[in-house]
């Protein structure tokens, strides 16, 4: 990324605007800007992102688009987030462009798995539950429950629903099932055949991890913990939320996660009309009080470097993709 964008809503108060000054003017300093600026929203751009640039590896600033929005509630883009609350403000994060990483992760995890049983599930468990969405065999599960089996482990309960509903309709049993069938964007079986277990399970979600962590690893995990235990409840996600990069385990789980989550990801896109976010990601807060902007401010940190830590370790494990 060149540098990182913002788009500041004209019908901002001003009021609103500095209050969100004043508490990042105690995380960032930014006497240097108000010498040279005295309008609070172009004050709010530029320390926006000289805030942002100060903590992300300037490695994966080069590679990433990040925009970011700042919008009261009567400018809140409702259709891509949903509806904000009454006399709140929110700051919203999404990436502009798809990553191009190839990282095939399992000979990582299963060298870690050697050394450490556990730790290698826990690794790729990092990378499904960083805020800004990644890729991953247990993201793209969620995704399928949430978006295709009407948040079920499969599609069994979404068939028979839809079965239901088309015999009430006057259709017969066959012609129900048929359709109902049709419907399924994707089966719990392609799971079964594409992916271990292991990968994608919510009953194998390794949250945790006690023993000793090897020397290169221990920022990441650091990280993950620290967002872990500080995030607030006044965070959110789009309706609609893509990853921003594909995390396979070697190149066929690979090509199957591209072509899983294109195949989600378009029917959703024309559902939602066109509305989607790569990893996207937005905190909430009354403008007036000090202390949510504070915690929204702290949480975006958090959040934002655990992401940067992410990315920066599949930067350092990129492979060039195999052309057969």
């Amino acid at each position: 990324m060149d540098k990182v964008q913002e788009s500041i809503r004209t019908r901002q108060q001003v009021t609103g605007l500095c209050h969100i000054l004043a508490e990042l003017n105690t995380l960032f300093p930014l006497e240097g800007i108000l010498q040279k600026e005295n309008n609070p929203a172009t004050v709010l751009s530029i320390g926006m992102r000289q805030w942002l640039e100060s903590f992300l590896p300037s490695d994966v600033i080069q590679q990433i688009s990040l925009s970011v929005q700042i919008a009261s509630d009567e400018d809140f883009d409702e259709e891509l987030f949903g509806e904000l609350p009454p006399d709140y403000m929110a700051v919203t994060f999404q990436l502009d462009r798809f990553l191009d990483l190839y990282c095939p992760f399992g000979n990582l995890i299963e060298e870690y798995e050697r050394k450490s049983p556990g730790f290698g599930r826990y690794l790729l468990h990092i990378f499904t539950a960083c805020p800004f969405a990644i890729g991953t065999p247990g993201n793209l599960y969620e995704l399928a429950s949430y978006c295709c089996w009407e948040e079920g482990d499969d599609e069994r309960s979404f068939i028979e629903d839809r079965c239901a509903e088309e015999v009430a309709a006057g259709n017969s049993e066959e012609i129900a099932r048929e359709y109902a069938e049709s419907q399924v964007t994707i089966r719990y079986e392609e799971f079964e055949k594409n992916l271990p277990l292991w990968s994608f399970s919510r009953k194998e979600n390794p949250a945790d991890y006690r023993k000793r962590l090897p020397e290169e690893l221990r920022h990441l995990d650091r990280l993950y913990r620290t967002y872990r235990r500080h995030k607030y409840t006044d965070n959110f996600w789009p309706r609609l939320n893509l990853p921003c990069a594909i995390l396979g385990l070697d190149q066929p789980t690979f090509d199957f996660l591209c072509h899983a989550y294109n195949r989600i990801g378009n029917e959703q896109v024309q559902y939602y009309d066109g509305c989607y976010c790569l990893a996207g990601f937005g905190c909430a807060f009354q403008p007036t009080n000090s202390s949510q902007i504070r915690n929204a401010l702290q949480e975006i940190r958090f959040a934002l470097e655990y992401f940067g830590a992410c990315i920066q370790f599949l930067l350092q494990h990129r492979e060039e993709y195999p052309n057969d």
